[in-house]
């Protein structure tokens, strides 16, 4: 059995992982964080380290989150203008740093494997009334790679 004691994460399994990769569960300042897992990959102490460290961190990785979420949405408001349209009752702001600062960080994926990314996190507006989510990517140094609007 491959397993590996570390002082964040405790004692993981990963030849027990189950069929959709998931080898830890916990939260972390109320978001739910998810540790994925392919099997094919050798996993290393620094990888769960820095895991670790991006949220022991996580005030400051959500700032510069909501920031790439700024950035973005004044570049492309797609996302912004389609829940102040189909949320109307909920009178969303029309202010892009507004509309952001009501955002929620709904989840946190931590990925072991050959993915592009290593760390996203799932930003929602109306998490009760809308299941669109602007997901926002970090790689292994934990800097953003993209801002993608996913559902």
């Amino acid at each position: 059995m491959n397993t590996l004691e570390h002082k964040y994460f405790g004692k993981l399994s990963f030849d027990n992982a189950n069929e959709i990769g998931i080898v830890w569960k916990g939260e972390v300042d109320g978001i739910d964080v998810t540790m994925w897992y392919d099997e094919d990959v050798e996993v290393m102490k620094g990888e769960l380290d820095r895991f670790a460290l991006f949220l022991e961190n996580i005030k400051d990785n959500i700032k510069k989150a909501t920031e790439a979420l700024i950035e973005t949405l004044k570049e492309d408001r797609e996302y912004m203008d389609f829940h102040l349209e189909e949320c109307k009752d909920a009178k969303l702001p029309d202010d892009v740093v507004e509309f952001v600062s009501q955002m929620t960080a709904t989840a946190i994926d931590l990925w072991i494997g050959d993915s592009e990314y290593r760390i996203t996190m799932d930003f929602m507006i109306l998490p009760d009334e809308s299941d669109q989510i602007l997901c926002v990517t970090f790689n292994e140094r934990g800097e953003i790679n993209a801002v993608d609007w996913e559902s």
